[in-house]
């Protein structure tokens, strides 16, 4: 049986413990992603593990989707204490802690042992503590995958191809960077706009890890699906506390919150490669054209990104940053 397959029973046995519970605390968490997708999967694998291993004292009730606003929306709201919880991408981070766009810089992971020994470690360790200065404590790194780009208007084979395609981008410095670079022209939505602005045209394309782009439906409004390397880009989404619900926990919720990210992270981990050979079997059933471009052209042709986002990030966060990406890189 799979770690997912169990979950049915760990969410009924922890169901069970909070009905005998007089007063659970509950804390929200809040996110944009589908309930079908892995992310909200692994949300909910952290709350079935928070409550058992606190007998169903603590109780965290997820809200994907974007029910509770979008992802800068709610990012705010838990800065400020409203909303307790989230999943956040760097790219958002930025907002508060600019330094976070070192994560993002385009190619700099070719492969995922690389990302995730680099946001598991040193790299944590300078990134985290900026955010906990601005209000996010957080909890684990979990992997959101390798960013595609995809159009409805033409395949891409080469950088040239990018000219002129209206891309949605999210409101983050380096996707709009990295598509500037490449010669597209990057249109600012936030995710739930996504869907209906490549509806009615206002957009061509988009960029997203596949299984996003497989799991929201985007794909059935797009042709075509570039993936330059792995993908042009490496994206972790962060579990986090708000600094103010943080430091209410005692020292038993907090440590059953930090381990039950981490096996939900795990989790997301193994479950990552499978979602990624389904997304793209079902999207090739489905009459999408794949294309792989030359990575090597692609990554020269970012190097303005490089500058400008290393520029927003830093000069001095950038000469601790760079020495660890190094060091891991295999």
């Amino acid at each position: 049986m799979t770690y997912y397959s169990k979950l049915t029973a760990a969410l009924a046995t922890c169901a069970v413990l909070a009905a005998g519970t007089a007063m659970a605390d509950t804390y929200r968490l809040a996110h944009v992603l589908p309930p079908n997708d892995d992310i909200h999967k692994g949300a909910e694998i952290f709350a079935a593990e928070v409550a058992e291993a606190t007998g169903g004292e603590v109780e965290v009730t997820l809200f994907p989707g974007g029910q509770l606003g979008g992802p800068n929306d709610v990012a705010e709201q838990v800065r400020a204490g409203i909303v307790d919880m989230t999943l956040i991408v760097g790219g958002q981070m930025m907002a508060w802690v600019p330094e976070f766009a070192a994560v993002q810089l385009p190619f700099q992971f070719l492969t995922f042992d690389h990302a995730y020994a680099v946001t598991d470690g040193e790299g944590s360790d300078l990134l985290n503590p900026l955010a906990e200065e601005q209000g996010f404590k957080i909890l684990a790194h979990w992997p959101l995958g390798f960013r595609a780009i995809s159009n409805n208007k033409r395949p891409i084979n080469t950088v040239e191809d990018m000219a002129g395609l209206k891309i949605r981008v999210p409101q983050e410095l380096p996707m709009d960077a990295a598509m500037r670079a490449a010669g597209a022209i990057p249109v600012q939505l936030q995710f739930p706009e996504v869907f209906s602005a490549l509806t009615v045209g206002a957009v061509d394309g988009q960029e997203n890890p596949l299984r996003i782009i497989y799991s929201t439906g985007v794909y059935k409004e797009q042709d075509h699906v570039a993936i330059p390397g792995p993908g042009y880009m490496y994206v972790p989404i962060s579990l986090v506390v708000s600094k103010r619900v943080w430091d209410g926990l005692d020292d038993a919720e907090k440590k059953a919150m930090e381990e039950a990210a981490i096996k939900a992270r795990e989790w997301m981990r193994e479950q990552l490669v499978r979602s990624r050979e389904t997304a793209l079997s079902e999207m090739q059933a489905a009459g999408i054209e794949f294309t792989s471009p030359d990575m090597d052209e692609f990554r020269a042709a970012m190097e303005p990104a490089w500058k400008e986002i290393s520029d927003f990030a830093g000069p001095d966060f950038m000469a601790k940053w760079h020495p660890v990406v190094e060091k891991h890189r295999q």
